[in-house]
């Protein structure tokens, strides 16, 4: 399933927790993705997340077990803790410029 959203300023925390969709576009006028706006969408593989992005909380991602890769863009800040911990196909994370914090890993299951 491919969900597309609403413009808003925030995906809520725990928003769209458990959903069964693969594919997810953030629109542009996105610029904070909430605790566990996206955990255990185990189908999630694929997210374009928007140019003006600037935090991503924790464990926003977290269990997300198909996604393979991400690119964050340069005006992401912050990382929460285990943002995307438990994502074990995630292989690339790219980009990530101009992070001022990463909290407690992170990537977990992101092979070396």
């Amino acid at each position: 399933m491919k969900i597309e959203m609403c413009d808003g300023q925030e995906i809520k925390d725990h928003q769209f927790e458990g959903c069964r969709i693969s594919c997810v576009t953030i629109p542009s006028t996105v610029t904070v993705i909430g605790n566990c706006a996206f955990t255990d969408c185990e189908p999630l593989r694929e997210v374009t997340l928007p140019k003006g992005l600037k935090i991503i909380r924790s464990k926003a991602f977290y269990r997300c077990t198909s996604m393979t890769s991400i690119n964050i863009p340069s005006m992401v800040t912050l990382i929460g803790d285990k943002a995307f911990a438990g994502c074990k196909q995630l292989d690339r994370v790219e980009n990530c410029k101009g992070l001022e914090t990463i909290g407690k890993l992170r990537v977990m299951g992101v092979s070396s």
